[in-house]
């Protein structure tokens, strides 16, 4: 019998439920057009929403889908470059709670920041339809 990497069940759930939401959603006039995500979770996940045209950047961190590693790269967990991020222009930057002291900088400069936490497996569902209601 062949054990199945966890890491894989997790993605093909996530595409699952991310297409599943991605034709319930409703689209709201002020949804973000200029996302940078710091987590690779998040920018699997906003791929996975469909998003990926309006993912403008991502963290040194986010190698999959391939796709993201043709975006800018704006730092990782343990520093940002905060000059490239403001030039972008993000309408909304999405970080991971590790993201604690950036994010604090970040809004502190007028930039929205979106936590994302998703600790347990039961976290997941919740965590997609939060990211699918803001973009």
């Amino acid at each position: 019998m062949h054990s199945v990497y966890p890491a894989v069940i997790v993605r093909l759930w996530l595409k699952y439920i991310g297409l599943s939401l991605l034709f319930s959603i409703q689209v709201v006039a002020s949804e973000p057009n200029r996302i940078i995500s710091l987590a690779p979770y998040i920018t699997e996940t906003l791929y996975a929403l469909g998003a990926e045209e309006k993912v403008i950047a991502v963290s040194r961190y986010c190698r999959y889908p391939p796709q993201a590693q043709l975006r800018p790269q704006v730092g990782d967990l343990f520093s940002a470059d905060i000059e490239q991020i403001i030039a972008l222009r993000p309408d909304v930057i999405f970080v991971s709670p590790s993201h604690h002291a950036l994010a604090k900088k970040l809004i502190q400069l007028g930039i929205t920041v979106k936590t994302i936490q998703a600790q347990r497996l039961d976290d997941i569902q919740e965590m997609i339809r939060y990211i699918a209601d803001i973009i």
